[in-house]
C-alpha cells in the first residue's frame, strides 16, 4: 500500500518508532510502504467523494479540496 500524502508517512513512522520503544514488532511496514509509493505527496489528501464518485486524491486546505468534491 503507498503512502497517500506526507501526513500519513509521518504517522506511520512515528507508530513504528513507538512500537519499537515499548518492544513491540511494528504493525505497518512503512519501508514497504515507501518503496511502493511514487512520485511527490501532498501535505494530506482530501479523501471526500468527488463528483464522479471515486474518492478525490487533490491536496486539501481545512479538510476538503473546494474544487474537485461535493459540497455536504
Amino acid at each position: 500500500m503507498p503512502f497517500v500524502s506526507q501526513a500519513q508517512r509521518g504517522a506511520c513512522y512515528a507508530q513504528a518508532n513507538r512500537d519499537k520503544k515499548s518492544g513491540k514488532k511494528p504493525a505497518w511496514d512503512c519501508t514497504k510502504w515507501e518503496k511502493e509509493t511514487v512520485g511527490k505527496l501532498p501535505l494530506k489528501f482530501c479523501g471526500a467523494a468527488c463528483t464522479d464518485g471515486t474518492v478525490c486524491v487533490r491536496e486539501c486546505k481545512n479538510g476538503k479540496c473546494w474544487q474537485h468534491c461535493k459540497k455536504k
